[in-house]
């Protein structure tokens, strides 16, 4: 993703299993550090609102369970491509 994405444009990830967005945010936080900046600086914080506008079919059953969905956003830092 680093190698294509522009600087500023964003990544969204979103999972209705906690683990399973822990997890990817936590991969690119440690791997991905020079070249993306989660917008939610606590681990604990999640983004209420798909900041897309258009839910998936899986995020729609899974609000209509009352069931929560765990959110964040990745910004392309400025950092150039290193091969």
């Amino acid at each position: 993703m680093a190698k294509f994405l522009k600087a500023d444009k964003e990544v969204f990830i979103q999972s209705d299993v906690k683990d399973v967005l822990d997890n990817m945010r936590e991969t690119i936080r440690e791997f991905g550090c020079d070249y993306f900046v989660d917008t939610i600086d606590d681990l604990n914080e999640y983004m209420e609102v798909n900041p897309i506008g258009v839910p998936t079919e899986r995020e729609i059953s899974v609000l209509d369970n009352d069931l929560p969905i765990y959110r964040t956003v990745f910004r392309r830092t400025s950092t150039e491509w290193k091969e």
